[in-house]
C-alpha cells in the first residue's frame, strides 16, 4: 500500500513538471513570434483642389506597376515616374462629400497574387462649382513637369503636346494611337494675353477615330478649370485642364527659331 502511494506521488510530480514545461514553451513561442512590417502609401498633400497635382509614394513595398487610379469611382489622370512614385491630378467629382481615397489598381511583379488593389489614406478636396463657367487661374501648388504630361500610346511610346500659334491664339495638341485602327487627339485653345499673363480659355476638343465606328468629336467650352503653371515664350506653356469628363496635363514649348 505504501509502495502504491509513493508511485502515485511520483506520477503526479512527473505530470506537474511536464505541464510546467509545456506552459513555458508556449510562453516562449508567443514572445518570439512577430508580424512582418507592411507597406503604405504617402501623399504629398492631404487637402487639394480640382486640377491640383499630388505625388504618391509607395513605402516599404516591392516594385509596383500601376495601370489605373480612381477617386470616388472617378478615373484619375496619373503618371508613374518609377516603381514607387506616381503623380496624380485631382479630378472633378461631385460624390464623396469632399473626401475620399485614391484607389490604385496595380500589379506587384514579385508576388504571385496577380492584380492588387492599394488604397491611400484619406484626401480632402475642395468642392468647386465649375459647371457653368470655365475658370482660368494661376497654380500656386506643386508644378507639373513635361514627364507628367506624356501619354503612352498603343505601342508604349510617350506622346507629348505640340504647340501652334496664329496671331494671338495658342493651340496645344496631343495625338496618339489607341490601337492599330484607332487615333485620339486632345486640343486646348487659348487667347494669349502675353507673357506672364493669364490667357483666356477659348475651347477644348476631344476627337477619336476608330475603324468601323462613328467618329467622336466633342467640344468643351464651359464647365472646366484650367490651372496655369507657366506661360512664357522663353520657358514653356504648362498646367492642367479639368472638366467633368476629361483631365489633361499639358506642357509645350514654343519653337523660338
Amino acid at each position: 500500500m505504501k509502495y502504491e502511494y509513493i508511485k502515485t506521488i511520483a506520477a503526479l510530480f512527473v505530470i506537474f513538471f511536464l505541464v510546467q514545461g509545456c506552459n513555458k514553451n508556449e510562453e516562449i513561442v508567443k514572445y518570439v513570434t512577430t508580424e512582418k512590417q507592411g507597406g503604405y502609401i504617402t501623399l504629398s498633400e492631404t487637402k487639394v483642389e480640382i486640377g491640383q497635382k499630388i505625388t504618391a509614394h509607395f513605402i516599404n513595398m516591392d516594385s509596383v506597376q500601376v495601370y489605373s487610379v480612381t477617386l470616388n469611382q472617378t478615373l484619375v489622370t496619373f503618371q508613374q515616374l518609377n516603381d514607387s512614385t506616381v503623380t496624380l491630378i485631382a479630378p472633378y467629382t461631385t460624390v464623396g462629400n469632399g473626401a475620399g481615397n485614391f484607389v490604385f489598381y496595380c500589379t506587384i511583379p514579385s508576388t504571385a497574387s496577380g492584380d492588387t488593389v492599394l488604397i491611400s489614406s484619406q484626401i480632402n478636396y475642395k468642392s468647386e462649382e465649375v459647371i457653368l463657367n470655365s475658370l482660368v487661374k494661376w497654380n500656386t501648388n506643386e508644378k507639373v513637369s513635361e514627364v507628367d504630361s506624356w501619354k503612352k500610346d498603343f505601342n508604349g511610346e510617350n506622346q507629348g503636346w505640340s504647340f501652334q500659334t496664329d496671331q494671338d491664339t495658342i493651340k496645344l495638341i496631343r495625338s496618339y494611337i489607341c490601337h492599330d485602327e484607332c487615333n485620339k487627339t486632345e486640343t486646348i485653345v487659348f487667347l494669349n494675353n502675353g507673357n506672364d499673363s493669364l490667357p483666356a480659355f477659348l475651347f477644348a476638343s476631344f476627337d477619336k477615330w476608330e475603324l468601323m465606328k462613328s467618329p467622336i468629336h466633342e467640344i468643351i467650352t464651359s464647365g472646366s478649370k484650367i490651372m496655369i503653371d507657366e506661360w512664357r515664350d522663353s520657358t514653356n506653356y504648362s498646367g492642367t485642364f479639368t472638366s467633368a469628363n476629361y483631365c489633361w496635363i499639358f506642357w509645350a514649348k514654343k519653337n523660338l527659331e
